[in-house]
């Protein structure tokens, strides 16, 4: 599954990636300290899910988040916070998952076989990506 974090904070992003470093099936295709950056890469590249830090400076989590499922419906989103008082927000924008910091890897493993049960839901034979970079994926190739 490839993925993308944002955090505004440059230790978090290095600690997650360090934690899910070792899970198989995740792959981290995008860092952004920002949600600017992320939605400019959103508009180009495929990922299927997305590690949102809730509280951001400038654009937070929760209107990232809207702004990407505009740009690609089937995203997961699952909030990464300190703070369990956006919950309201994430059942508003239909999030996936929620993960409290401090996290470790088991939490991100679990996290994952969530994911997963998620994408396979949504397996599609063909993607056709029209928005931004034209891409169509037959079967994820």
């Amino acid at each position: 599954m490839r993925a993308i974090i944002v955090d505004d904070e440059s230790l978090m992003l290095k600690r997650f990636s360090r934690l899910a470093a070792d899970i198989p099936d995740l792959t981290i295709v995008g860092q952004f300290e920002s949600a600017s950056e992320a939605l400019d890469y959103a508009v180009e590249n495929a990922f299927e899910a997305a590690f949102l830090d809730v509280a951001m400076p400038i654009k937070n989590g929760v209107q990232l988040a809207k702004e990407l499922r505009l740009i690609r419906p089937d995203l997961i989103i699952v909030f990464v916070s300190a703070y369990d008082e956006y919950l309201w927000d994430f059942n508003q924008i239909g999030g996936d998952y929620y993960i409290l910091k401090p996290y470790n890897k088991e939490t991100l493993e679990m996290t994952m076989e969530r994911l997963r049960l998620l994408l396979q839901r949504q397996q599609k034979e063909l993607y056709i990506q029209t928005f931004g970079r034209f891409l169509v994926l037959k079967n994820g190739k």
